[in-house]
């Protein structure tokens, strides 16, 4: 019991707190890729002057699955 507790922890550590290399805005996210988008655009607006085509696909993604996801869920 001790040994798999010294591999584990013990279970004060979330695997959210020992993310690396993941953005700030991705840690921790459950949700579908709409969700993300929507959590991703204010964090890369700067790209509107820098990286404009980015931007635009972005965009243009977003407003893709906002229309399908808001013809193929239910409301209720």
């Amino acid at each position: 019991m001790n040994e798999e507790q010294d591999i584990l922890g013990n279970g004060t550590m979330k695997p959210i707190h020992i993310m690396r290399g993941v953005p700030g805005w991705l840690q921790g996210f459950q949700g579908n890729e709409f969700q993300m988008l929507l959590r991703k655009r204010p964090q890369v607006y700067h790209w509107r002057e820098t990286r404009p085509t980015d931007f635009h696909k972005l965009n243009k993604r977003i407003r893709f699955l906002y229309k399908v996801l808001n013809h193929r869920t239910r409301s209720w």
